[in-house]
């Protein structure tokens, strides 16, 4: 069985709740209203991807026994991948690929993303080779055992 097909009929939570709390005490209150997953919020808002310690994130959640179902990527830069500049998508690139080596290397079935930012500055046009450079990121989340899920965009053309 897949982590995707073992995180199906959950009941979940995003352990993000938009303001500051430490993330145990967060971890704490979605698993005393009885939710049974949870994801993590890949943005420096997030006090221990801040300070280096991303990867203590999935522990503290199993610790509770919460299934962690995803890590959610921050929209910031998430529009370079349109861009004409070959450095700018290289840049996007290497960050989504360790978001997904991230999913790979603590068995995180999705990986929750935009392809543009949900609010503030606006992508260019659509270009082919941000399509190319979104096939080969499914491709490298395929070869790691990582689905991708696409969140809300400004543009659905873009989705």
């Amino acid at each position: 069985m897949t982590c995707a097909e073992r995180s199906m009929n959950r009941f979940g939570m995003f352990s993000w709740f938009g303001y500051p709390m430490p993330f145990e005490d967060r971890l704490e209150l979605i698993k005393e209203a009885g939710f049974s997953s949870t994801g993590f919020w890949l943005g420096s808002e997030e006090d221990l991807v801040e300070k280096g310690k991303i990867d203590l994130l999935p522990e503290l959640i199993r610790s509770r026994d919460l299934f962690l179902e995803y890590v959610h990527a921050p929209d910031i830069g998430c529009n370079d991948v349109w861009s004409k500049s070959v450095d700018k998508r290289e840049e996007w690139m290497h960050t989504y690929r360790s978001y997904i080596d991230l999913c790979k290397r603590h068995f995180i079935p999705f990986l929750v993303m935009h392809a543009s930012q949900s609010k503030g500055e606006q992508p260019g046009n659509q270009t082919e080779e941000g399509f190319v450079a979104l096939e080969e990121l499914v491709k490298v989340a395929e070869d790691s055992g990582v689905r991708i899920a696409v969140e809300n965009t400004m543009q659905p053309a873009l989705l």
